[in-house]
């Protein structure tokens, strides 16, 4: 969340912000519209206490000190403007920390009153209700920060997060999906003519569904939606489509509705779609067993749509995920096998065991044939409530690397619907994807290798593991392999033994029938070295372009410093904003100390090891305070940084800690930035996935139902995060050099403040006719002056990258000149 933080707000108290601000005389004399406000003593006083205050972070009394001085001195607001945001923002943090909440908001609404003309306080209060959870009254804020000050990106940022709260963004998918759609409208229809007029749907959203069954002459709707906003925007869709007192929403969760309270009686159809990528993910078999048991008639008519779903799973071979689910040793230059880094294992925790993807836009190899994992009746819910496990024999049908369990499932509406959310078959759903994590040498298999999957099932995961794999004798031709079978080819996996089943109470007693990564764990040689990451952190510690970047500029920033000053400023900075090897690459290129600034104290010990393990502990420390604390110390000649967050856009606050360390940390025209320069580059897009992500693309997706005109008001702007293998999209424009931010060059006090706001005009070029959709955006990091690292669509780095969506599609044509404004 971009706390709105003006430019100057880590560093204002600072000698090299503050020169606007010094005088030698007792009483201070300022421009305001033209006229000289003299500074009474008294509050000559109390803002010398104040920046007192401030310098032994001492935040609270410096607060209380500033709001005195605008109280009494209201023309002196623009002068303390900046050092009162710097300590509102922590306090505001200290507040929280220390759960004093009422404290907090009452601090957060006097500091409105005291600055109502300030976008940067009502941007930075927002921020603050948005990590108290408190999403309407941030939005507010968020609201006039940017009507106050319509170019505050940030603020602009802050509610595109709002609503990605308020709204998650698979409802677009979803909507969008006119086949998932029909199917649901089909099935309820065929329920409601065989007499199930009293109808519940669950987890209503939109309500779609509930008008659904009133369009096929229910007589009875109710609509259950826990999310507020939802509930809100479902009154209103249903005014417009002329049945809101037709259907009746409640603002609950279904289990905590009850007959006469909530219902006049039972239903007899219960419809629902709470339903994610791995199946049971929304906890459908839950729901549905509270609501069978307590909200459902006991008789022969009574109805639950979807009835079923048959679940299917596929090994394969693919980069990505395995660029994602452990870190490759061969990535390295220097030895770092003693620790080992794996993604995120989501399944010791109980919930979801695997991410997903847009499998039939992803590069990968089947290697088995697809095989029944296991299937769901939906009308007797209550036999999936208690967890069960079995093992599955998998014969290898080609050889390859194996990287992930693929999985997908047909979910059967009624008799006569069924929808596959397999590779290609669906717009709503990717596939949920398992990643093996074996060891590199373990994951190589062989046409006629057998693996052993052990399927644990409980009522909200199927959560799959390799337990082993046996080897074959000789090495047979590898046949051909299928790909993602038909629904009829599939459905005769069901009747085909594909493996041997082992009850929930059988034990495997030996060490050999674990997991591969519980055998991992027991390798270990001490827990604290065996560490697991976020997926994304995983890809990036794996991009080899960016990797042997940075210690190359590392290894040349030491040679430079060598040859242009003594060893006095050998010091390095590194600023991680996510687990990175920077800071041994700096130790081990010859810079030493080395201060990590991070507060990932999982990672921190990671680093601990591989720094004991070369003997140079001693120079490596660790620092979670903000980069300002080193302003005026010495012994630094370099800062290196992680500018772009992994979702593709630039890090908020990352210029301005450059500028704070080339003005206060590093020395001046010797201390090394790295990257030493950011080029922002851009491109006119079309995509329809991307459409189909961002917005309810017509009232035709919804089978004429008004609903695009109220959800599409929470679609947002700046679509981060976007993923070029998994949304195909079309270059209208050749790509174009949109601004250029360069560190290195030599600045003067101006000229270096002039980088926290530069805005540039340039020129792009159309290559072909079309209707552009929004303008992708990516970076080029010159870490070295004859080298850099791209984060663009084409570089095949972990970063994603990110499209500014346009409100209305533009028309250009082959040859037309376009100017774009980049700040």
């Amino acid at each position: 969340m971009a706390d709105g933080s003006s430019n100057f707000e880590k560093t204002n108290s600072r000698a090299f912000y503050s020169n606007s601000n010094e005088t030698n005389s007792k009483s201070k004399a300022i421009s305001k519209s033209n006229k000289k406000v003299v500074i009474p003593k008294q509050v000559e006083k109390i803002l010398e206490s104040a920046q007192t205050f401030l310098s032994r972070n001492d935040y609270g009394k410096a607060l209380s000190h500033f709001a005195y001085i605008v109280h009494t001195a209201p023309l002196l607001g623009d002068q303390v403007h900046d050092d009162f945001l710097f300590a509102l923002k922590n306090w505001s943090s200290i507040l929280a920390e220390n759960g004093k909440l009422k404290d907090l908001v009452k601090c957060l609404e006097e500091a409105c009153k005291l600055f109502p003309k300030s976008a940067q306080i009502a941007n930075n209060v927002g921020s603050t209700l948005f990590r108290l959870n408190l999403f309407d009254e941030a939005a507010v804020h968020f609201r006039q920060a940017l009507k106050l000050d319509p170019q505050l990106s940030s603020a602009e940022e802050n509610l595109d997060s709002i609503a990605n709260v308020l709204v998650e963004r698979w409802h677009f998918r979803m909507l969008n999906d006119k086949e998932r759609n029909q199917a649901y409208r089909n099935a309820i229809d065929r329920a409601v003519k065989k007499g199930c007029g009293q109808v519940l749907d669950i987890g209503s959203g939109t309500c779609i569904l509930s008008m659904f069954a009133i369009q096929s002459g229910a007589k009875e709707v109710y609509a259950c939606e826990m999310s507020k906003t939802m509930y809100d925007l479902s009154l209103d869709i249903l005014s417009a489509n002329q049945m809101k007192d037709s259907v009746h929403v409640i603002n609950k969760k279904s289990h905590d509705l009850t007959i006469l309270g909530d219902l006049p009686g039972q239903v007899s159809l219960i419809i629902t779609e709470t339903l994610d990528c791995g199946l049971l993910g929304e906890g459908i078999i839950s729901t549905l067993t509270h609501a069978k048991h307590e909200l459902l008639a006991a008789n022969q008519k009574a109805q639950i749509i979807p009835e079923g779903a048959i679940v299917y799973g596929q090994l394969i071979q693919c980069e990505k995920i395995r660029n994602y689910s452990q870190v490759k040793q061969a990535v390295f230059s220097h030895d770092v096998s003693s620790v080992h880094i794996r993604g995120a294992e989501i399944s010791e925790k109980g919930e979801e065991p695997y991410t997903t993807e847009e499998m039939s836009c992803i590069d990968h190899v089947t290697l088995s044939n697809p095989f029944h994992i296991t299937t769901y009746d939906f009308q007797t819910p209550e036999n999936y409530m208690e967890e069960s496990m079995n093992d599955l024999n998998i014969s290898i049908v080609r050889s390859g690397c194996l990287d992930a369990i693929m999985v997908w499932f047909e979910l059967r509406l009624d008799a006569q619907e069924t929808l596959s959310s397999a590779p290609g078959h669906s717009v709503c759903w990717e596939q949920a994807v398992y990643p093996c994590r074996l060891s590199e040498g373990e994951q190589t298999v062989e046409a006629s290798d057998e693996v052993i999957l052990n399927v644990r099932l409980t009522s909200s995961a199927i959560c799959l593991d390799v337990l082993d794999i046996t080897k074959s004798q000789s090495i047979q031709p590898s046949p051909k392999v299928d790909g993602i079978l038909s629904s009829q080819e599939l459905s005769k996996l069901n009747d085909v033994e594909s493996g041997h089943a082992v009850p929930a109470s059988s034990k495997h007693n030996t060490s050999t029938n674990l997991p591969y990564q519980e055998l991992n764990k027991l390798n270990d040689v001490e827990l604290s070295e065996s560490i697991t990451l976020p997926y994304q952190d995983i890809s990036k510690l794996n991009d080899v372009d960016l990797t042997e970047s940075c210690n190359e500029a590392l290894s040349d920033a030491f040679e430079k410093l060598k040859l242009s000053s003594n060893d006095s400023t050998l010091g390095c900075i590194v600023l991680c904003s996510s687990p990175t090897f920077n800071p041994m690459f700096a130790l081990w290129s010859g810079l030493s100390p080395v201060v990590c600034i991070t507060n990932d104290t999982n990672f921190m010990q990671c680093l601990k090891t591989l720094a004991g393990e070369r003997e140079c502990s001693g120079s490596l420390c660790f620092m979670d305070k903000p980069l300002e604390v080193l302003a005026g110390t010495e012994g630094w000649g370099v800062l290196i940084i992680d500018p772009i967050e992994p979702g593709g856009q630039l890090r908020q606050g990352v210029v301005e800690d450059i500028v704070l360390a080339k003005g206060c940390v590093l020395p001046k025209d010797v201390g090394i930035v790295l990257p030493r320069k950011i080029e922002v580059c851009g491109m006119l897009i079309s995509s329809r996935s991307l459409c189909q992500k961002s917005h309810v693309t017509s009232d035709g997706v919804t089978l004429g139902l008004d609903i695009a005109g109220f959800i599409n008001t929470f679609r947002v702007k700046n679509q981060i995060d976007f993923d070029v293998k998994s949304n195909p999209f079309v270059s209208l424009t050749d790509p174009a050099l949109l601004l250029t931010l360069d560190f290195m060059k030599p600045h003067d006090d101006d000229s270096l403040l002039s980088l926290l706001n530069v805005t540039c005009d340039a020129h792009m070029t159309a290559s072909k006719q079309g209707k552009a959709d929004g303008l992708m955006y990516w970076f080029n990091l010159g870490y070295t002056e004859g080298k850099t690292v791209s984060t663009g669509p084409e570089s095949g780095c972990h970063f994603n990258q990110v499209v500014i969506m346009f409100k209305e599609k533009v028309d250009v044509i082959s040859g037309q000149k376009l100017v774009v404004r980049t700040s």
